[in-house]
Parts: C-alpha cells; structure tokens; sequence
C-alpha cells in the first residue's frame, strides 16, 4: 500500500509522463570529481546522463558557456 499525497501523487504522474531532453557534447575535462562538458542547456541541480554506460551526474556550476557536474 503506497501513501501519498495528493500534491505527491500529481507530481509523480507528471513525471511518469515527461520525456527526457536530449542533447550531445563532449566532455572538455575532468579533475577529481568534477566533469566539465560545453554548451549543454542546463541549470544547476539538472541530471545528466555522462557515456553510453549512461553515468548520472548532477550540475553543480555553470560558467559562461561550460557546464560543470560531479
């Protein structure tokens, strides 16, 4: 039995329902844990999906035209 509220249910259906965007770059470096790739539409807090082996990472900065995850 799940218990959700009403604003929790809404949100899930919505997201069950959003079709992920798509976009291609290439990352430009990497150093410790971080993950720099150029000219993605993003905003922090986004998921991205990093290789083929599609590893999570979640932006973390954005400067200028580079977008920085971990």
């Amino acid at each position: 039995m799940s218990l959700q509220t009403d604003h929790e249910r809404a949100w899930s259906d919505g997201l069950a329902r959003h079709e992920p965007r798509r976009h291609r770059s290439r990352v430009t470096r990497i150093v410790g844990l971080e993950i720099e790739a150029n000219r993605l539409p993003a905003a922090i807090g986004d998921l991205m999906w990093i290789g083929e082996s599609r590893r999570p990472a979640e932006v973390v900065a954005i400067r200028s035209d580079t977008v920085v995850m971990m």
